[in-house]
């Protein structure tokens, strides 16, 4: 017998990337691919905040095919979701079939 998984009992999971981020600004500080496991994104850290004490640090996890190429971002605290920007602290991230690529 051969296993079916058309009743999607079993999803594939969405690839991911965890977005540490500082809950007081929403300075984005890491991320990792693969959500709450596996190696670093392509990141640049927003300008001072690599030294936040870990009392002020949170974590989301963000679905790579919601980020769009060029896009920059940082987190809304309140709202625990990442928000496109034009701030030239956000964050542009290397994720998806382009994401190693410049």
């Amino acid at each position: 017998m051969t296993a079916d998984n058309s009743d999607n009992r079993h999803p594939t999971p969405r690839p991911s990337i965890r977005v540490v981020f500082d809950a007081r600004s929403g300075g984005i500080l890491e991320a990792h691919h693969g959500g709450s496991h596996a190696e670093p994104a392509d990141v640049r850290p927003s300008h001072g905040e690599p030294g936040v004490a870990q009392e002020h640090r949170d974590a989301i996890v963000v679905p790579t095919d919601e980020l769009k190429p060029g896009a920059r971002y940082r987190v809304d605290p309140t709202a625990r979701s990442l928000v496109a920007t034009d701030d030239e602290l956000g964050v542009g991230f290397g994720a998806g079939p382009t994401g190693r690529s410049r």
